[in-house]
């Protein structure tokens, strides 16, 4: 019976141990999973490059193709790879030009997988766009693409913490609370940052505000603008 059970915890494991690999037009897909799900990938590949292109021509970014992409269907398995919560859904992984997608009966609704798929492009686009190694902070650029894709989502401002800290307590902060695995600390930083974007928004337009966030030295004029938002 030991023995047993021991096979039964390590069957996951062995399933997923060698990732199913192959090509699909410019994209190199790591699929793990024991076989392709060819409908469910259909679907994915359609969307992907949709809204991939979609949102890097918005953005003004180049399209880097080829892409890697690596696509899990189990939780578990996309946590120990990636080290990120099963919540997280999709991620951009800017050093190793790889995106990431937990394909679950949530996510693969049309709704939910082009607001990830989205989402995750708007990140990529900022990593082709940067200049030399300056890279934005983690939080403005999760709220500028949280708020922009899906495009005018309704967002509630909170009474957050984050109101009474200065711009750089702020982005402080949130990089440590964005590293964590608290979802509703995540989301938090999202929603108040998301929320800071909109106010610089109404006088700025998409671009300019990408051309803001990717300059280090017009980032650091921004502190009157974050003083007046959070009064």
């Amino acid at each position: 019976m030991y023995i047993l059970r021991l096979l039964i915890l390590l069957l996951p494991i062995s399933i997923f141990a060698n990732p199913i690999r192959f090509q699909r037009d410019q994209i190199n897909y790591i699929y793990h999973d024991a076989r392709v799900n060819e409908v469910t990938l259909e679907k994915f590949h359609m969307l992907f490059e949709r809204y991939y292109s979609k949102t890097q021509e918005e953005l003004g970014a180049k399209k880097n193709y080829p892409l890697r992409i690596e696509i899990y269907t189990d939780a578990i398995r996309f946590r120990t790879n990636t080290g990120f919560a099963s919540f997280t859904a999709g991620m951009f992984k800017p050093q190793a030009e790889t995106f990431s997608f937990l394909l679950t009966a949530k996510t693969l609704q049309d709704d939910k997988l082009i607001t990830i798929i989205s989402h995750e492009s708007c990140h990529a686009a900022f990593h082709s766009r940067r200049i030399e190694s300056y890279q934005v902070p983690r939080s403005l650029e999760e709220g500028f693409c949280y708020l922009h894709y899906p495009y005018e989502r309704i967002l509630n401002r909170n009474d957050s913490a984050y109101y009474k800290m200065d711009f750089k307590k702020f982005l402080t902060v949130s990089e440590k609370n964005l590293a964590g695995s608290n979802k509703k600390k995540r989301e938090e930083v999202y929603l108040v940052s998301a929320w800071f974007i909109r106010f610089l928004a109404k006088v700025k337009n998409k671009e300019d505000l990408m051309k803001i966030l990717l300059d280090k030295y017009s980032l650091r004029n921004l502190d009157k603008e974050w003083e007046m938002f959070s009064r």
